[in-house]
């Protein structure tokens, strides 16, 4: 079972919604539902009728499930039982408002699997029919990746306080998380310094500008006249206050530098991004290097902000950002600082993470102009997490390679290749292999344990994302030998001379499932039960479990 996040758009001509309601739903009216997919393959127990007595059901959703289908599209997030029960017929029910003129595009996002299926309704998707991808692929639109986002804003609201309610959430949300104006006193001047300002010339900045609301909607649109604007401004409305910082930015930015900074630590994260929109606006070197310097492990839990930050460095007319930037990019290629810090401590993941935004940066300011820079530390560079970063770099510059070091760059964001540790010597002793024999081509280890694998990742020779075939990924593998010590792993290697250099895991086994304490016994079995679904082999013997995929 599988836990979902359903976001997209969807669009009914007016009058249309009646006859859609009415539509008798049958997961058999489609015929080209994917095949052997997690999910949406055509497989429905028939229990609504209509697609009425399907929404009508997603009204009353137990908590924390929810369905919301608004004019702005639909947001849903459907806990794994609900998913196993609604949503191949919701799938179905979405498909069929494209007979009332219905259009748009949806994606079921499985979150835990990281995969999606896009669900085209009606044309101009540039889809045929469902089609599953890779969820990074599938949030590419912003239609889907913005309400994506704020789903995932609940859902992690739920992991801090699992009794929240979803009216408390949005609730809560329409507030944007600020403090009340009485105790924020920069916010109240803000306000101030803005009502003081020629309403039409803001608006008009604000439109050009197309600064947008926590749910990436135009400010000018909510506030669609210089009238409305500066009512909004007088009453403090919540998203005009949120942004008053990047909306004196534009008018005048002379005023912004100082203020913005002390905003960037403000406890609404949506006043957050509008500061760093602002940093972005300033034409100084000053605010730049802010934007540059911004506390980069924050960053993580706010996807949005990251984009937004990546816009402001992008745009920024500070007088030396060029050099700045390329600066910074250099400073964190600097060996000494990665020679410092060892494999799997948050310090060296920590300085992945900077190496990574720092090269993001450089990339989307500077262009095909540092890919000389970027290959040569992808040949030359000694440590993996930087190759990976500066292979992500080349992906977005886009360089003109040759077909060769393309594939590589590929492998390399996979955690294969130049993406993994090339220290040979180490990792055949982390799995206690005495000699590198490859003569068959792959050289197979057997039994490893928990402990093992750990190092493996850690050290940066097996990624957690990295999965053979039909396999469970690594990271699957791991999660589960280390609830099961008893639990056994085996695979192969590929050597440090193909490109596509890696460890791969092919075999999941359990000695004797009788010698597992009685509390944790059903589990065990049901997780073999589980992946004989998709293994190739399984080889029980007496009380022996073993899943092998070929």
């Amino acid at each position: 079972m599988i836990p979902l996040v359903i976001v997209g758009s969807l669009e009914l001509p007016e009058g249309a919604q009646a006859a859609w309601l009415d539509e008798a739903l049958d997961a058999g009216t489609y015929q080209d539902w994917p095949d052997d997919t997690p999910l949406i393959r055509g497989e429905s127990e028939g229990a609504f009728e209509t697609v009425g007595d399907l929404l009508s059901l997603l009204e009353e959703l137990e908590a924390p499930s929810f369905f919301e289908l608004t004019s702005q599209g639909v947001q849903a997030f459907l806990t794994p039982d609900a998913s196993e029960d609604v949503s191949q017929d919701l799938a179905t029910a979405l498909r069929l408002a494209e007979r009332h003129g219905g259009k748009g595009l949806i994606g079921f996002i499985a979150i835990s699997e990281e995969v999606a299926c896009a669900l085209p309704i009606g044309e101009g998707t540039g889809l045929n029919s469902p089609t599953w991808m890779p969820a990074g692929e599938a949030l590419a639109p912003e239609v889907i990746a913005l309400p994506f986002i704020a789903v995932m804003d609940y859902v992690r609201a739920l992991e801090s306080d699992p009794d929240l309610t979803r009216a408390e959430f949005l609730a809560e949300r329409r507030g944007l998380g600020m403090l009340p104006l009485t105790e924020q006193p920069l916010h109240q001047t803000l306000l101030k310094e803005l009502s003081e300002l020629d309403s039409g010339a803001l608006h008009r900045a604000i439109e050009e500008a197309e600064v947008v609301d926590i749910e990436g909607h135009p400010l000018s649109d909510t506030h669609t006249s210089a009238a409305a604007l500066s009512q909004a401004i007088e009453g403090a409305a919540p998203d005009v206050r949120a942004a008053a910082i990047e909306l004196l930015s534009l008018m005048s930015p002379d005023t912004t530098l100082e203020r913005a900074v002390e905003l960037l630590k403000d406890p609404s994260r949506q006043v957050r991004r509008h500061a760093v929109m602002a940093l972005g606006n300033v034409p100084a070197d000053d605010a730049f290097e802010q934007l540059l310097q911004l506390d980069h492990d924050s960053l993580d839990a706010d996807p949005v902000l990251q984009g937004l930050l990546r816009e402001a460095v992008e745009h920024s007319s500070a007088p030396s950002a060029d050099e700045r930037v390329l600066e910074h990019m250099r400073s964190h290629a600097e060996e000494q600082s990665w020679n410092g810090a060892a494999r799997g401590t948050p310090e060296r993941t920590s300085l992945a993470r900077r190496a990574a935004l720092a090269l993001e940066h450089a990339a989307a300011r500077l262009g095909e102009k540092i890919a000389p820079a970027l290959e040569n530390w992808f040949e030359k560079h000694p440590h993996e997490e930087f190759r990976r970063a500066v292979a992500r770099a080349l992906a977005d510059v886009q360089p003109d390679l040759d077909e060769k070091k393309q594939e590589a760059i590929q492998l390399a964001l996979m955690g294969m290749g130049r993406g993994a540790n090339q220290d040979e010597a180490r990792r055949l002793a982390l799995l206690g292999i005495p000699h590198g024999n490859y003569s068959s081509g792959i050289l197979r280890f057997h039994d490893i344990d928990g402990k093992q694998l750990g190092a493996l990742i850690d050290e940066g020779f097996a990624h957690p994302d990295m999965a053979q075939n039909e396999a469970p990924s690594i990271g699957l593998f791991l999660e589960w030998m280390q609830r099961h010590p008893e639990l056994k792993a085996s695979g192969y290697l590929i050597p440090p001379t193909r490109p596509d250099y890696r460890v791969s895991l092919d075999a999941l086994t359990l000695g004797d499932l009788g010698e597992i304490p009685e509390e944790r016994r059903a589990e065990l079995q049901e997780l073999f039960d589980a992946l004989e679904e998709t293994a190739t082999n399984v080889e029980p013997e007496g009380y022996a479990l073993r899943c092998w995929w070929t």
